[in-house]
């Protein structure tokens, strides 16, 4: 390893405070729209301006994966969602009748029996 240190003086901005502005002013102007874009909004405004793609990325995957799945398996029975998700009674029944619960339908739902 040698003992001789680099000159790295070159570098050193604050020796030349005009080429130090330059780069400060160009820096700046290049990065002024992406502030501003990001200034519009904030984060609301960005999950906003992706919302649309996403969605429509997502009925697509949909679509496509329901026709897959007709097609591999063209005869099989469609499970109800309730039942595919697991869901315990009572509460595939109460989508089923399209009712909300009340509140002896959480207490009867919280102790396990089913009305």
């Amino acid at each position: 390893m040698s003992e001789d240190r680099l000159d790295l003086s070159p570098l050193d901005l604050a020796t030349n405070p005009a080429r130090f502005e330059t780069l400060v002013a160009a820096i700046t102007e290049r990065a002024a729209p992406e502030l501003a874009r990001r200034a519009r909004g904030g984060v609301v405004g960005v999950l906003g301006h992706w919302a649309w793609p996403m969605l429509a990325a997502a009925s697509i995957v949909a679509v496509l994966s329901g026709g897959a799945l007709a097609l591999v398996h063209p005869q099989a029975p469609w499970v109800p969602v309730a039942q595919a998700l697991q869901v315990t009674e009572p509460q595939p029944n109460w989508l089923a009748e399209g009712r909300t619960a009340d509140t002896s339908d959480l207490i009867l739902a919280l102790e396990g029996e089913a009305r």
